[in-house]
């Protein structure tokens, strides 16, 4: 069952077409400004013989309101599509970031078909050199921010936060979420493009269904610093690739090779080419580190010293005793019982006693 058919129109200045078959021509977009002289660029390839791997614990993703059905707009850019939220309350902590980030939006990167009956890697990001067939964005920005705007006029580092997801195909697999997502929900809604407005389309929909925040939130991942993998590539952004994948079926695949066009046609592999690490370090966090934050903290082991004075517990005794005394006038003898309280030391966990 489909849960939409709602089409919005909204005239909008003409969204940018980038020309991913002119990246190494002289004069493009791509050769200017930071995407021609910067040197933390993205995407990059993580190779798996040059990765930093970290050894500490650290609090895993929390996310919030991830699994909340929301209004979402989805839009053909002319160089990809992007779903974006109709709220600003979906955000993530941990995943060893120090602050709190909030969604902007999500979009995809895929590849082609390859005429045999098979499909051609089209993620941004390689691994070991070689692309998935997608590649899935979801783009945040430090909620101390007021808007995505603000976050990248601000120029800083770590202002944005990227969480990739390698998109493969696997037909062994049952239909998931994903699948679902692409050819029931988006479709053939924003296939439209005329270089005039974005074409848009309103759905119903949970990001949950697609990322499992629960599985997410301990799940390995590389991290580095990068940029923007579009035009104008600012070096804004902190970059979380997960290891593992997002499985989706041959039919999906086929759906996003046909599912919008640019101004020229369908839209083919809308992904940037791998650039220069230049020194950079590639981190990579194993899921097995990550820890509960809201987990209470271990209680510290106690000394030697202290484990040998806690053998013996001081211990108060009440109880009554025969007491004698004798009359000083008549030397008579009397005996009679007395209350009395004694301290006396026992051994831990034991019933042996000592008076004291």
């Amino acid at each position: 069952m489909k849960l939409f058919g709602t089409f919005v129109s909204v005239v909008l200045a003409a969204p940018a077409v980038y020309d991913y078959t002119a990246q190494s021509t002289a004069g493009s977009v791509w050769d200017q400004g930071v995407c021609q002289t910067g040197t933390g660029q993205s995407p990059i390839d993580v190779d798996e013989s040059n990765l930093t791997t970290v050894t500490e614990k650290f609090d895993k993703f929390t996310f919030v309101n991830y699994e909340n059905p929301h209004k979402w707009t989805v839009k053909n850019t002319g160089h990809g599509v992007k779903i974006v939220p109709d709220v600003e309350d979906m955000t993530f902590t941990g995943g060893a970031f120090s602050e709190e980030y909030k969604l902007a939006q999500f979009h995809f990167h895929w590849g082609q078909g390859d005429g045999q009956g098979g499909y051609t890697g089209g993620s941004e990001h390689t691994f070991n050199g070689n692309h998935y067939f997608s590649e899935v964005h979801f783009v945040h920005y430090k909620s101390s921010h007021s808007d995505l705007s603000a976050a990248v006029a601000s120029g800083n580092q770590d202002d944005l936060a990227v969480l990739g997801f390698w998109l493969e195909i696997d037909d062994s697999i049952d239909e998931g979420p994903f699948d679902y997502l692409i050819t029931d929900i988006v479709d053939d809604k924003v296939q439209a493009y005329n270089n005039v407005t974005e074409t848009n389309e309103v759905i119903f929909w949970s990001a949950n269904h697609i990322i499992d925040t629960d599985d997410v939130g301990s799940s390995s991942f590389y991290r580095y610093d990068g940029g923007l993998t579009t035009p104008t590539c600012n070096e804004i952004v902190t970059w979380t690739v997960f290891k593992d994948t997002i499985k989706i079926k041959a039919a999906t695949a086929a759906k996003m090779t046909t599912f919008s066009n640019d101004n020229q046609g369908a839209l083919v592999n809308n992904f940037r080419e791998t650039q220069d690490l230049n020194g950079r370090a590639v981190k990579f966090y194993d899921g097995s580190l990550a820890k509960d934050p809201s987990a209470p903290t271990s209680t510290p082991t106690t000394s030697n010293n202290t484990e040998k004075k806690s053998k013996v517990d001081a211990k108060v005794a009440f109880g009554m005793l025969p007491v004698s005394f004798e009359d000083p006038l008549s030397g008579e003898v009397s005996t009679v019982m007395k209350p009395v309280q004694k301290i006396i030391m026992c051994f831990t966990n034991s019933d042996l006693c000592m008076f004291q």
